[in-house]
């Protein structure tokens, strides 16, 4: 039996950006931002049963629209690693540790 190293990503190796860049990006606290996103749209693009852009199109209770090139980038580039994690995972990539990352992000 081999160890293997099981690394969640959100986090863990990189920032989410529900927290700050999303509602950054509407101009909105992270409080705001719950009260009037759809309350389970997330979850239903996580199951597979809305695609990227039915999610985006009900992203907000309402239905407001908003520039989603400009959200998508805007979410891509607030992906950063974690402090420290790169070093760390370079130096279990040298010691040879199997390494996996998980998600639960579709």
């Amino acid at each position: 039996m081999s160890d293997v190293l099981l690394l969640d990503v959100m986090d863990t190796l990189v920032r989410d950006p529900f927290h700050d860049a999303i509602p950054g990006f509407f101009g909105m606290t992270l409080e705001e931002l719950f009260t009037v996103k759809h309350r389970d749209a997330w979850i239903r693009f996580e199951h597979g049963e809305l695609t990227e852009d039915e999610y985006l199109a009900a992203f907000f209770a309402d239905g407001r629209a908003f520039d989603h090139a400009a959200f998508a980038k805007t979410v891509q580039d607030a992906y950063l690693w974690i402090d420290g994690i790169e070093p760390l995972l370079s130096e279990l990539r040298e010691r040879g540790t199997p390494m996996h990352a998980m998600s639960n992000y579709p």
